[in-house]
């Protein structure tokens, strides 16, 4: 997986199916979050700084690009 950042927008390469996935600036955001942290409750922390939304919502959003991710191979997480 190659991810890079272009014009405010960030793509993500799946090396092994060679498509290609563009985030838009939450996204990004998130994503930019979840590379530094490496868990969801600082992202979810961080986030809920940033943005005017409610806790339950943002695990929502969170959660569910989460899912797409892995559903998409571009994200793994490993056992306790």
């Amino acid at each position: 997986m190659l991810a890079t950042s272009l014009d405010g927008e960030t793509v993500i390469l799946n090396t092994r199916t060679g498509k290609y996935y563009a985030l838009d600036s939450v996204g990004e955001r998130m994503w930019a979050l979840l590379l530094e942290h490496g868990r969801t409750g600082p992202v979810l922390e961080a986030l809920l700084d940033e943005y005017e939304v409610t806790e339950e919502h943002l695990q929502q959003d969170l959660s569910a690009f989460i899912h797409e991710l892995k559903r998409h191979g571009l994200l793994q997480t490993l056992p306790v």
